[in-house]
């Protein structure tokens, strides 16, 4: 039940982004540091956020992509 919950609320933070920022273009994803953004939470928030969306991806509810090493990581709702 938690997980389905996780992936209902990056769905909605998908949606939020894309209203914000008033974009066109049909973008499904959200990056990792929009999630989490730096500077406003904390170390060990980053690292529970980064554990969930894995564990979501291992369920096959999310789709986690990273095109290079310490690069930005998007993260899509199946």
């Amino acid at each position: 039940m938690l997980m389905i919950i996780l992936a209902r609320f990056l769905k909605k933070k998908i949606f939020e982004e894309h209203e914000k920022r008033e974009i066109e273009e049909d973008i499904n994803f959200i990056t990792f540091q929009t999630l989490v953004q730096p500077g406003q939470n904390r170390r060990i928030v980053a690292a529970q956020a980064f554990s969930h969306t894995l564990l979501l991806a291992s369920k096959g509810l999310v789709t986690v992509s990273q095109e290079q090493p310490y690069g930005t990581i998007q993260i899509s709702v199946v």
